[in-house]
């Protein structure tokens, strides 16, 4: 489920990278929305 944009992702990949991927796509889904 993408939740932000491509650009959103590159951000928040950076910075999550340490996270887990379903903290990507899950907590930044909320964080960013």
């Amino acid at each position: 489920m993408d939740c932000g944009l491509k650009t959103t992702v590159g951000k928040i990949q950076s910075v999550n990278h340490r996270n887990n991927l379903i903290l990507q796509n899950y907590k930044v889904c909320e964080v960013i929305y």
